[in-house]
């Protein structure tokens, strides 16, 4: 098959997850925490899987496609979604793309091995650049556009604390998934 064309195709595919992850697969949560998605998972498999540029890429259409109203945010879309608390986590699934495709990249270009071992690490990094983003915009948001006063300590506990078991589980699941599906993906594209 067309490496291109599976590029293309594995590319709109996270796209879709991401949104169908981000609209239906959702737990809401009660306020001021952000619902409990299966986003990140999907964003360091698509790092795994594409790469780190076309999973980037693919998380980057996501975010352009949620910013230009389609609804495909936990919460809805728009352009007025930069001023949610939880629009942080968002732009850190790009990241969290980059990462754990580059961390894989790296140790299969100089180890050639694909490794769940690596794999999971390349993700636990991915996570703290996420849970950065996420808790950094969610303390901005609160002291400048809502004026609530938090202090980065209540950022934390509100977008990190309750999230980081769940979190662990999606980088362990992404890695495992990852190990199984890139020889195929690449036997596919041969």
């Amino acid at each position: 098959m067309n490496k291109k064309f599976l590029n293309l195709t594995l590319s709109a595919f996270f796209v879709a997850i991401m949104a169908v992850s981000g609209t239906i697969l959702k737990i809401p949560l009660p306020p001021p925490l952000p619902s409990l998605s299966m986003q990140f998972f999907f964003s360091t498999l698509s790092g795994i899987i594409l790469g780190s540029k076309l999973g980037a890429v693919s998380m980057l259409v996501y975010l352009l496609l949620g910013l230009a109203g389609a609804p495909i945010f936990t919460a809805g879309g728009g352009i007025g979604y930069i001023f949610y608390p939880s629009f942080g986590y968002i732009l850190g699934f790009i990241g969290s793309a980059f990462i754990s495709g580059f961390f894989h990249e790296l140790i299969e270009r100089k180890y050639n091995i694909i490794s769940i071992k690596w794999l999971i690490i390349g993700n636990f990094l991915s996570l703290i650049f996420v849970y950065f983003c996420g808790v950094f915009y969610i303390y901005l948001i609160k002291n400048f556009y809502t004026e609530s006063n938090i202090s980065i300590i209540n950022a934390m506990q509100i977008g990190m604390l309750s999230f980081m078991p769940t979190d662990s589980l999606w980088c362990v699941f992404s890695a495992l998934i990852g190990n199984k599906i890139l020889p195929l993906v690449k036997n596919y594209s041969k």
